[in-house]
C-alpha cells in the first residue's frame, strides 16, 4: 500500500496538479484502511465466513451450522500476494483473484462463497468441515 502511494507521489503532475496526486493518495490508504478483511473460522460448531473492517459498519459475518453441510468443496489458484495487484488488476471482494468455497446443505441448497483467502488455508479448512463431516456420518 505504502508503495503504491510513493509511486502516485513521484508523478510529476506539475504544480498546478500536485492536490491530485494527495487526493489520490489518500483515496488509496482509505480504502485499503476500510476494505473488509474477509476470512473463514471453524469452531466445534460452525463454519464461520466473516468480513471485518475498522468501521463496525462494514463488518458482517455468516454462520454455517458444520451439521447441516452435506458436502463441501473448493476451487481456485489464489495464493497470498501482494493486495495492491489485485487492485489494479481490478480484483474485487466478488471477483479477480479470490478463490470459490462451495457448500452443499441437508436440505439440498447450495451456498457458493468467493473468498479471498489463500488456496493452501481454504483446503485446509474444507479438510477440516470434511472430516467433522464423515465423522458425523459414521457416529449414525
Amino acid at each position: 500500500m505504502l508503495a503504491a502511494v510513493f509511486l502516485i507521489l513521484q508523478l510529476d503532475l506539475g504544480d498546478d496538479l500536485i492536490f491530485v496526486n494527495y487526493l489520490l493518495s489518500l483515496a488509496i490508504i482509505v480504502y485499503f484502511l476500510l476494505k473488509p478483511k474477509a476470512d473463514l473460522i471453524v469452531t466445534r460448531k460452525y463454519l464461520i465466513h466473516s468480513k471485518r473492517s475498522i468501521l463496525k459498519q462494514l463488518s458482517k459475518s455468516n454462520k454455517y451450522e458444520i451439521y447441516e453441510i452435506k458436502a463441501i468443496g473448493c476451487r481456485g489458484f489464489h495464493s497470498d500476494g501482494w493486495e495492491i495487484v489485485d487492485v489494479f488488476n481490478g480484483a474485487g471482494n466478488n471477483g479477480g483473484y479470490s478463490n470459490t468455497l462451495m457448500m452443499k446443505f441437508k436440505d439440498k441448497s447450495t451456498k457458493t462463497i468467493e473468498i479471498a483467502v489463500s488456496k493452501k488455508k481454504l483446503d485446509r479448512i474444507v479438510k477440516i468441515v470434511d472430516r467433522r463431516i464423515q465423522r458425523r456420518a459414521n457416529t449414525k
